[in-house]
């Protein structure tokens, strides 16, 4: 035992070491940095901006919490650390220890840790970040519950690598985490009514959890409202505007279905904030100019079109120009019809790429191939799929 404690106090000294520590400490900042590019992409968005915290939080491992996890886990021998010396020791734990450096980004609902955590994980993908642990998503912490979490590795511009935790926590997980944390599981002192302090515990936690839905929906509600003052607020704005007065039959039902066909449209409620604004400050709103595109199927979207509700179509066109610039009707149809198939076109590809080099080594008989009669056939149902799909997105547009 003697010798275990002195490899450990050995350990102990080597990571305590002031130029280590400043090692460390200069990753953490490199890494916020990432995260925090990350949080500012996603804080742009209006459906996360306001319930996402800004601030990151950070914590290198301290001496007494490495010391007990080396012990717990056994690191001495599992990492062979008794006959390393100094560097040799900390680059292992620096390259092993899962997580050296915790970063937790918080936000106020439980259901969003889902949709920021998945996204996370793409970004930190995208800058070159290994992921260690992310076939193992299913985490739950000691009382049961899932926790968002993932183990990665970081490799610095001196090409040192770096063991980084990072958790998405709502606030209600977040601090019911730190009072459970201290009161059940690292307690030190021995407590018999244990068992039963955590049962009491796991049923609150199962009541502020529903707290925490019943919140959510009223925050979704009040959104909703907000959206929805906009959208009173754009009639009332527009609806002496000359370009719609020669269209005097616009109803309040083109204004609904102009709304549903502005949800597809990029930087949509951007454009809208900044057309409210300049209206009420009494200055020039500039129509915005949308990119350009290619659409090849042209078939397509001729066979839309002549199933589409013309009148209704050319309504929601006269709206939507007072936002954006349109050459024509037709052009306003290419952008709708374009942003609707884009995500499915995007699909379509990556489907493609994966079957093209799942059959790079198949053999090829010739009388195989498809035909040419076969190949239109093909593409007449791709057709007919694609014109069902615009149609049950978009069923006020279907001619009756």
């Amino acid at each position: 035992m003697e010798k275990d404690n002195t490899n450990l106090d050995k350990i102990m000294k080597y990571y305590s070491k002031k130029k280590f520590q400043d090692s460390i400490k200069n990753a953490a900042k490199e890494i916020e940095n990432i995260l925090n590019n990350f949080l500012e992409i996603e804080l742009r968005e209006p459906n996360l901006k306001n319930i996402v915290l800004k601030k990151i939080e950070n914590r290198i491992k301290s001496i007494d919490s490495l010391k007990e996890k080396i012990e717990r886990k056994d690191y001495c021998n599992k990492w062979k650390l008794s006959s390393k010396s100094e560097s040799e020791t900390q680059k292992i734990i620096c390259e092993n220890l899962p997580d050296l450096i915790g970063f937790r980004i918080n936000c106020y609902f439980k259901e969003t840790e889902k949709i920021l955590f998945s996204r996370l994980k793409e970004y930190l993908k995208d800058n070159n970040i290994e992921l260690e642990d992310e076939k193992d998503e299913n985490h739950k912490q000691n009382n049961g519950f899932p926790i968002e979490k993932i183990a990665c590795k970081y490799v610095n511009k001196r090409k040192q690598t770096f063991c980084f935790e990072v958790q998405v926590k709502s606030l209600l997980h977040d601090t019911w985490g730190e009072v459970e944390h201290k009161l059940i599981f690292k307690g030190k002192e021995f407590d018999s009514r244990k068992s039963l302090k955590k049962d009491i515990i796991d049923e609150i936690y199962n009541i502020l959890a529903g707290v925490d839905k019943q919140l959510e929906s009223l925050y979704k509600y009040s959104h909703e409202k907000e959206n929805d003052a906009k959208k009173d607020l754009f009639y009332i704005l527009i609806k002496d505007n000359s370009l719609l007065k020669e269209e005097i039959n616009i109803l309040s039902l083109h204004y609904e279905n102009f709304f549903c066909i502005l949800k597809e449209f990029d930087s949509k409620y951007e454009v809208l904030d900044e057309f409210l604004g300049k209206k009420l400050l009494k200055e020039n709103f500039m129509r915005k100019n949308l990119p350009q595109i290619s659409i090849n199927n042209t078939c397509i979207i001729d066979n839309i079109k002549k199933k589409c509700d013309l009148y209704k179509l050319k309504n929601i066109y006269v709206i939507a120009n007072i936002l954006f610039t349109f050459d024509s009707e037709d052009n306003f149809f290419r952008y709708l019809f374009y942003y609707f198939y884009k995500p499915i076109k995007t699909s379509q590809e990556d489907d493609e790429e994966f079957n093209q080099e799942d059959d790079a080594f198949s053999e090829i008989n010739s009388s195989e191939l498809l035909t040419n009669k076969n190949i239109k056939n093909d593409e007449n149902d791709e057709n007919d799929s694609i014109t069902k799909s615009f149609f049950e997105k978009f069923k006020f547009l279907l001619k009756k």
